[in-house]
């Protein structure tokens, strides 16, 4: 494999130093109201539902769950958009791509990680959806299991010989981000914490050395394990996924959706296992049971409350 370029290697130590720097930028955002309001979305959902199953609302209102002096702070007159919360009404939305496009995306996502797979409808989408099947798929996502397993085991026993400590710092984030990055294809040493602020949009690249350095080397097929994300792009030979530079959008946001709604799945999950004793004296008694308190969190507490749909 080619080495990790400059900018983006780290000592073997300096790896979890970076993904506890990302993590602390990830609370700072979360604490200073730039993100989803506070409030309790189900009860809202709720209420919604009750009255029908689309509704009229601003984009402002979806993005920080409050209507105020416009979505961009600018005091223009607020984005029209549509809440659309039955399971049927969401159903139609999402199968009928010729009517409801993903092409909603380029005016939020797609400014920060530029254009990707989440902002394709038709033979594009398919032909990138296609292609990720290989990586993600349960055959493949299974034989990773013992190597996710050990990485569990590590860093709750850190935990433990350090008499404590916080599950979701110390646990959830850094096993999210470090699963994810392997799966796209970072060898150990790699900068991963400093990779994903900056393909979220909270670390800035001015002089655009992360971007040119990760270009770079996604330009060089060989330094990619064959099986990893990148890898299986790169071996494609399809127009509709460019040449490798072009999968600058998709690593970033792989970064992004591989971490962000796994590291709090997995703190909702944590968080309910270990407060209700029924529950974690159940899957003691029946590992079998496992899936299912999963799929309950997944339902229970869901780590996104929207997707974005653009009327055509």
């Amino acid at each position: 494999m080619t080495a990790v370029p400059p900018v983006l290697a780290v000592g073997p130590g300096g790896v979890e130093e970076d993904i506890a720097e990302a993590y602390a930028r990830v609370r700072a955002f979360d604490a200073d109201g730039r993100g989803p309001g506070s409030g309790d979305p189900h009860a809202e959902f709720a209420a919604l539902r009750r009255r029908g199953g689309v509704h009229r609302s601003t984009l402002e209102r979806v993005f920080t769950g409050a209507d105020g002096n416009g979505a961009d702070g600018s005091g223009a007159e607020p984005v029209a958009a549509w809440h659309v919360v039955t399971y049927e009404a969401a159903e139609q939305v999402l199968r009928d791509e010729h009517v409801f496009s993903s092409s909603a995306y380029d005016d939020n996502m797609g400014r920060v990680v530029g254009r990707s797979f989440l902002q394709m409808d038709g033979h594009e989408h398919r032909v990138w959806r296609s292609v990720l099947h290989g990586a993600f798929h349960r055959q493949a996502v299974s034989g990773r299991r013992a190597r996710i397993r050990r990485a569990v085991a590590d860093r709750l026993r850190h935990l433990a010989r350090e008499g404590g400590g916080d599950l979701v710092s110390e646990v959830a984030f850094p096993l999210a981000l470090t699963t994810i990055a392997d799966m796209v294809g970072f060898p150990p040493g790699t900068r991963v914490g400093t990779l994903y602020t900056w393909a979220v949009g909270l670390l800035d690249d001015a002089d655009g050395k992360i971007a040119t350095g990760l270009a770079e080397w996604l330009g060089t097929p060989s330094a990619w394990p064959p099986d990893s994300v990148v890898g299986l792009l790169l071996r494609h030979d399809d127009p509709v996924l460019g040449t490798g530079p072009d999968l600058l959008p998709v690593v970033r946001l792989l970064l992004s959706t591989g971490t962000e709604p796994p590291f709090r799945s997995l703190a909702t999950l944590m968080y309910v296992v270990l407060g209700e004793p029924a529950v974690s004296d159940a899957v003691r008694r029946d590992a079998s049971l496992a899936p299912a308190v999963v799929q309950e969190c997944w339902r229970w507490e869901c780590p996104l409350t929207w997707v974005l749909r653009r009327c055509a």
